[in-house]
């Protein structure tokens, strides 16, 4: 499904193609993942279609939650329910799932990732659009951006 031109139509035929397969569940992983990554990035232009696809990100992290066997793909769907919940404003639903991550994966990059992202959670403020609406934002204020949040070390925030 990768090698294909639009990947995440022949993702979407595995899952509605296989079930609950393993190969339909990491496919609903990348999907998941697209999906968190478009609506993260639309969120300060098209607020609208942000929701719809942070909806279906949290939607197919669920299902892959409730159904996983392999633990790779389990911890790879905390992470992401992780940054999900990140991008949606909710500090302490990330924080557990990032503590969990690092708490399975210890020695492997994607935990010690969990541990940096979860080492120094602090608010969510409305922050202005380019078009001048306020919309809810979380900061993190953690070892990757400073004491003085995403601003300072030149991001965007989480």
């Amino acid at each position: 499904a990768f090698a294909e031109r639009d990947r995440e139509a022949e993702l979407k035929k595995v899952v509605d193609t296989h079930g609950d397969t393993a190969a339909a569940l990491w496919a609903r992983q990348s999907l998941a993942d697209m999906s968190l990554s478009k609506g993260a990035n639309l969120q300060f232009s098209d607020r609208s279609e942000a929701d719809t696809q942070l909806k279906t990100a949290k939607e197919n992290y669920e299902e892959v939650l409730k159904n996983a066997r392999d633990p790779l793909l389990l911890v790879r769907a905390q992470y992401g329910m992780a940054r999900l919940q990140e991008t949606n404003c909710q500090p302490e639903e990330a924080l557990k799932y990032y503590e969990l991550v690092a708490k399975s994966e210890k020695d492997s990059a994607l935990g010690k990732a969990a541990q940096r992202d979860a080492s120094g959670f602090a608010v969510c403020a409305p922050v202005a659009t380019p078009a001048g609406r306020a919309v809810a934002h979380c900061r993190v204020f953690s070892a990757r951006h400073g004491a003085d949040g995403p601003a300072a070390a030149g991001g965007q925030g989480a």
